[in-house]
């Protein structure tokens, strides 16, 4: 296929991020190129890319708009023409361990670990690095220190199990491709954690009437449009078998809700002032659920898995480049 062939089917598609690549693509350029699914993505994978690149050498991503458009982008690659080392595709697993797709196996697609990119950033060494980075109580002593960490790792796993029904219910809702009134899948955006859960002295509690509604299962499909039929009550407890069986490592639950706990929990810390008094953490920065993640950025260690995919894909094209 012709370069303008491609740029007009590019249009014809109405992908933005795919034809703003090709209009920058040179194959002679110690460029790396890469396409995620969201606005705030490539910030997270380019400070790991670009750490690892050689001087000279720059990483380009391009956000998608989801996840679907980023498979959607690489099936439109004519791969006898672009090299796969080059090219990059960066997407969360979701809850697609639990659907009937297509497996990427092998291939120039990274899948997240965990739910979303997200979740690598709720976990004890995140905790550790907020106290010492991110706070005027660097030089706590370490047995405080490690007393905050350790609460949070339980109160954490506390959490992820009371999201279990939460998780079900959207698990459910993928399965059965359930609709809005207007046609539309579920918007997850739409269910407020602040309507179901309370964090108080470092725990995470249920709230008996989430948004002054009777339990979590009905306002969930309130919120988010989806209607309540018979046949749901059944299917959802197949689902929720599955679903916990398949997490016990908590893998599953949403990134975005994961980086909401997390939040709550480091504000609700509370230790001795001078004065022997209970105050809060005194923070450098002000952590909320829409910066959390780049905040912390590339101060977690890197996932092993993607530091193998760095190194199998960019890293190899450029071996390949200087050896030609």
């Amino acid at each position: 296929m012709e370069l303008i062939e491609i740029l007009t089917k590019a249009n014809e598609d109405k992908c933005s991020s795919y034809h703003e690549f090709l209009q920058n693509y040179r194959a002679d350029l110690r460029e790396i190129y890469g396409f995620v699914e969201g606005v705030t993505d490539p910030s997270y994978y380019e400070a790991y890319i670009a750490n690892k690149l050689p001087d000279g050498w720059n990483v380009e991503l391009y956000p998608a708009g989801n996840r679907d458009k980023v498979f959607s982008i690489f099936s439109e690659f004519d791969w006898a023409r672009f090299d796969r080392h080059q090219i990059l595709f960066f997407v969360d697993r979701d809850l697609s361990d639990f659907m009937c797709e297509e497996r990427f196996e092998n291939t120039n697609i990274y899948i997240t670990d965990f739910y979303s990119i997200e979740s690598n950033a709720v976990n004890a060494d995140a905790i550790d690095v907020i106290i010492r980075d991110f706070t005027l109580d660097r030089n706590m002593n370490s047995e405080l220190k490690q007393s905050i960490v350790d609460q949070f790792t339980q109160s954490l796993m506390s959490f992820q199990l009371l999201m279990t029904d939460v998780m079900s219910w959207i698990l459910h809702w993928k399965k059965e491709s359930k609709k809005r009134m207007d046609g539309k899948g579920p918007c997850l955006s739409d269910l407020s954690l602040d309507d179901i859960f309370f964090v108080d002295k470092d725990t995470c509690i249920l709230k008996e009437r989430p948004g002054g509604i009777c339990n979590v299962k009905r306002y969930m499909h309130y919120k988010c449009g989806i209607s309540l039929v018979g046949s749901d009550e059944d299917k959802f407890r197949l689902v929720k078998a599955e679903y916990l069986d398949k997490n016990n490592n908590f893998k599953y639950v949403r990134g975005k809700y994961l980086v909401w706990f997390a939040c709550k929990f480091i504000k609700s810390v509370k230790i001795k002032s001078k004065r022997n008094k209970d105050r809060s953490l005194r923070f450098t920065v002000n952590f909320e659920e829409n910066n959390y993640t780049a905040i912390l950025g590339n101060k977690l260690v890197m996932p092993n898995t993607l530091r193998a995919f760095i190194e199998q894909y960019p890293l190899e094209f450029i071996r390949n480049y200087q050896a030609a």
